[in-house]
């Protein structure tokens, strides 16, 4: 796939992909999700990651939320509607503390249970960059708490920092 090549490059070029529904991505999604994670690991140029719909499940996320540990100039991405449960969910929230980059993150038509709920409250405790996570958590108590999120003064939480929940 070119665009793996690309990101793996580092070309300047390469600043945005959108996968969404690509039939070759949900063919081999475990092993391409690899590669890009991989190639994530030293790229400096992408900022925005569109990955929804490709068939994504714990394993691949995995290995990518091991990158995003490392990885600082991944703006935005978007895991929508991909197979993800509870052990590759907790495996991204984990990433996030130390994640430096990540302004926006998307999990729409994923399920969130109470114990992804709080592995995400606790990496907001301190992850200062991620500003928009847009989900739907099934727990309302949780959805309490990331209102009482929402209505902290910007200065508390930092500027400008919103959790969107559906």
């Amino acid at each position: 796939m070119v665009a793996l090549k690309d990101v793996e490059e580092n070309q300047r070029r390469m600043q945005e992909i959108n996968l969404q529904s690509s039939s070759a991505w949900k063919s081999k999604s475990l092993a391409l999700t690899t590669l890009l994670a991989d190639a994530l690991h030293n790229n400096t140029k992408l900022t925005s990651l569109n990955l929804t719909d490709c068939m994504i499940n714990d394993a691949s996320i995995t290995k990518l939320a091991e990158t995003l540990t490392h990885n600082a100039s991944l703006f935005h991405l978007n895991l929508s509607n991909n197979k993800l449960g509870r052990p590759g969910l907790l495996a991204l929230s984990k990433a996030l503390p130390t994640n430096t980059g990540l302004i926006s993150l998307e999990l729409t038509g994923i399920r969130i249970d109470g114990a992804v709920s709080a592995a995400f409250l606790d990496a907001f405790g301190t992850n200062v960059t991620l500003c928009k996570l847009i989900w739907s958590p099934e727990i309302s108590g949780y959805n309490l708490k990331f209102t009482e999120l929402l209505c902290v003064p910007p200065e508390i939480v930092g500027v400008g920092c919103v959790a969107h929940h559906l």
